[in-house]
C-alpha cells in the first residue's frame, strides 16, 4: 500500500475502471448472472466516483478537496479502499482462466 500513498485517487480509480473492463472481457463461459453482477458493480463504482468528483477537473476533484491538512487521513482511507478493490479485481482476472477451464471440462 506504500505505492498508493503517493498516488492520486484519480489514478487508482482509473486502474479500477481498467480492471473492471478487463474482468468484463474475460471468459465467463455464458455465465450471465456473473456478467450481470460485475456490470452492476461497475455501474455502482462509476456512480460513486461521479458523486465524489473523482474524475472532475484538477482543482475541484476529490484529490484537491482532500489535499488540505486534516483530510489526508480520509484520502489514505479511500486509497486503501481502492487498493483492495484493485486487488480483488486483479484476482478475478487471474482466476477467470481457471474458471473457464473448469467449466469447459479441461
Amino acid at each position: 500500500m506504500e505505492a498508493e500513498a503517493n498516488s492520486s485517487i484519480e489514478e487508482v480509480a482509473t486502474q479500477c475502471l481498467q480492471l473492471f473492463n478487463a474482468c468484463l472481457t474475460r471468459c465467463f463461459n455464458g455465465d450471465i448472472e456473473m456478467l450481470a453482477a460485475l456490470e452492476a458493480e461497475q455501474r455502482r463504482f462509476r456512480a460513486w466516483s461521479s458523486n465524489l468528483n473523482i474524475f472532475s477537473r484538477e482543482h475541484v476533484n476529490l484529490d484537491a478537496q482532500l489535499s488540505r491538512g486534516s483530510n489526508r487521513g480520509i484520502k489514505q482511507m479511500i486509497l486503501i479502499l481502492l487498493g483492495v478493490l484493485n486487488e480483488n479485481l486483479s484476482l478475478g482476472i487471474y482466476l477467470s482462466p481457471f474458471r473457464c477451464a473448469m467449466s469447459l471440462g479441461r
